[in-house]
């Protein structure tokens, strides 16, 4: 879908939202592999929208669902929790995050204390 329109970033943010929700099929289904190719094309996707408008906080927000899914199937999970807090911090310090996301800080914060002293992630709970 988003590679038929890769300069409409109405589809690729549909695009995103499609992969978490792929990864986290294929991640009930036990297909992990599928799914850390999934969540990383959605976090592809993400990052190229927050770089074409750095100011939409709705594709801030579909980033840090992006690095959270990864985080949690076990994909540089240090990496990307730090990264989704640290954007969820500045998004909420400057008044941007909308109430029903802001959830997703303890959920980040949650994952972080979850961490083993290596840097991996010992739990399943993806964002949709």
């Amino acid at each position: 879908m988003g590679t038929k329109e890769p300069n409409n970033p109405d589809w690729q943010s549909t695009r995103t939202m499609i992969d978490n929700n792929l990864g986290a099929l294929l991640i009930d289904q036990g297909n992990h592999d599928e799914a850390i190719a999934a969540y990383r094309d959605g976090l592809t996707v993400s990052k190229s929208l927050v770089s074409r408008d750095p100011r939409s906080v709705e594709w801030q927000t579909g980033l840090v669902i992006a690095m959270y899914n990864l985080g949690e199937a076990g994909e540089d999970s240090q990496a990307n929790f730090t990264q989704a807090k640290e954007l969820l911090t500045r998004l909420d310090a400057a008044g941007v995050l909308r109430p029903d996301k802001k959830a997703l800080i303890a959920k980040v914060d949650e994952a972080l204390a979850g961490l083993d002293g290596g840097g991996s992630h010992r739990r399943s709970g993806h964002h949709r």
